[in-house]
């Protein structure tokens, strides 16, 4: 959002995103890691996704420090006018990649809890109509 539209407003809605999915990234990989003991996949993408997230956090900084935060002879010029150096350059892709990276692996983690808690409710629903078929007195006899 930032990169195509330099706009006051594009920058405040990068950080409130930015802010949200944190928030939310957070909250699920705990929930994944505190409920989800035994499932080791669900635990596996919880880390990932926090260590995409830090990665995330870290290059957002660096990125938003190389655009605004300059010395040297360009200084004085505002961030548009300034030359995009190598280094700069490469941050704000790494940003961007590492932010891909996010949304694909929260979409992979998304879609494997979705299939497990979709199995594991049939289970439990096959199982709970089963013992109540069986309950004594509900069995109709020959």
């Amino acid at each position: 959002i930032v990169r195509q539209y330099g706009s006051p407003f594009a920058q405040r809605l990068h950080f409130i995103f930015a802010f949200i999915i944190t928030a939310t990234i957070i909250w699920h990989s705990f929930l994944v890691l505190m409920q989800w003991m035994g499932d080791r996949e669900s635990k596996l993408y919880a880390v990932i996704l926090l260590v995409l997230l830090g990665l995330q956090i870290v290059l957002g900084i660096e990125a938003w420090m190389s655009k605004f935060a300059f010395t040297g002879s360009s200084s004085t010029l505002p961030p548009e006018l300034r030359p995009l150096s190598i280094a700069s350059a490469t941050i704000r892709t790494l940003h961007a990649m590492v932010g891909a990276a996010l949304l694909t692996t929260s979409v992979i983690n998304l879609v494997q809890l979705s299939k497990r808690c979709a199995t594991s409710t049939n289970d439990t629903l096959s199982t709970n109509i089963h013992d109540q078929i069986m309950a004594p007195g509900n069995l109709a006899t020959v």
